[in-house]
């Protein structure tokens, strides 16, 4: 069952920062069409049910046993969903690195400048395709925020202390998997790829012998 909320005047809802430990994942193409496309992907973030809009809106699209079971110190995580911008008229993007105690951070910026009344949304996550990369985003939108989301990748948890014993659960069972063969690990080069210069590639052989 797919449920899909307006967000536009609760964008508060998505809890990406909470001070839980559970850790978002962002899958995001930093590229010169994002301004025309501004559609990505968020993984395990806590969905605050404090919005009578989104309250209202999640019940009449769930059947009434499920709403019924929640509570306002309840947590109920998404695992999995989909953030939709009608319109984005700017974006500026930093995306930040943590090596030896100091943060390194990377700042992009794209479309228009701001003006008096603009609307200025924040959302980030760590990159799914590069974990150690944490990316922030501000969104200048003036138009419709779409959030949708299957049920069955949702997680209810009743109180604090669940959520707590469950954290490190949840983390390890959305985080991106680690590199299948390493093909940049140079023992693993010597001993498994066979050089073609002509071509340009390499071919990988699994047999251990190979010098």
């Amino acid at each position: 069952m797919n449920i899909q909320l307006d967000i536009t005047e609760a964008f508060g809802t998505i809890d990406y920062v909470n001070a839980g430990g559970l850790i978002t994942y962002i899958d995001i193409a930093l590229t010169e069409q994002l301004l025309a496309h501004f559609n990505f992907n968020l993984s395990n973030f806590v969905l605050n049910l404090i919005d009578q809009p989104i309250i209202d809106a999640i019940q009449k699209q769930l059947p009434v046993a499920l709403t019924e079971q929640f509570i306002d110190e309840g947590f109920l995580i998404v695992t999995r969903a989909a953030l939709s911008f009608d319109e984005v008229k700017s974006c500026e993007s930093v995306l930040s690195l943590q090596l030896n105690d100091k943060e390194h951070d990377l700042v992009r910026s794209w479309g228009r400048k701001l003006i008096s009344g603009d609307r200025v949304y924040n959302i980030g996550g760590q990159l799914s395709t590069f974990p150690e990369l944490r990316l922030h985003l501000s969104i200048v939108s003036p138009k419709e925020i779409t959030l949708s989301f299957s049920i069955e990748d949702c997680v209810y948890i009743e109180n604090y202390t669940d959520f707590m014993k469950n954290v490190g659960h949840l983390n390890q069972s959305i985080s991106p998997p680690l590199p299948i063969h390493n093909l940049f690990n140079l023992e693993l080069r010597n001993k498994h790829l066979t050089p073609n210069w002509d071509a340009g590639f390499y071919t990988f052989s699994d047999d251990d012998s190979q010098s």
